[in-house]
């Protein structure tokens, strides 16, 4: 069977609008396919777990409707492997994320009220060595508590110091 000249024409035409909009968009194109690989490498556990889905159901679809499984079932079977793969991917990343986050707090603290409460409650502690941590934490508060945390924060990490340190028993 022969195609139709209007069809021809209008196939013709077609193709080179695209090729005129490709070549008008170039740049942009390349950005866009540039950002869809790198969000294909960056979630490749991801796809993967999507074409093992996707070979599974290749395989369970015709055993689910011989066993006659209605095709709307399939479907919310199909749907729930897909939340599951998606949902280990996004706790993964929230796991990854919360390490990072943890690691760049501590750093903070240590770089900041750390540094100033140590010396602060080393000096407390030399003119009051029976002081415990927390009895410390409330008196450096009372004097100044201009950046340095909550008194039990304070009071766990002086406890930590000096728990480390032989020297205050």
């Amino acid at each position: 069977m022969t195609e139709r000249p209007e069809t021809t024409i209008a196939r013709r035409a077609l193709a080179a609008g695209i090729t005129q909009f490709i070549n008008e968009n170039s740049a942009a194109l390349d950005r866009l396919a540039a950002q869809a690989a790198k969000f294909i490498h960056e979630n490749h556990s991801f796809f993967d777990g999507l074409k093992k889905v996707a070979r599974s159901v290749e395989i369970l679809e015709p055993a689910f409707r011989d066993a006659g499984v209605p095709d709307n079932k399939i479907k919310l079977l199909i749907g729930k492997a897909l939340l599951e793969i998606a949902a280990g991917q996004t706790d993964a990343k929230s796991l990854r994320g919360g390490k990072r986050s943890g690691e760049r707090r501590r750093e903070i603290a240590s770089n900041g009220w750390q540094a100033l409460a140590g010396p602060r409650g080393d000096e407390i502690k030399r003119e009051n060595p029976s002081f415990k941590p927390y009895r410390i934490a409330r008196l450096m508060l009372k004097k100044d508590h201009s950046g340095l945390p909550g008194e039990r924060t304070l009071a766990e990490f002086l406890a930590k110091r000096y728990a480390a340190d032989s020297d205050w028993g």
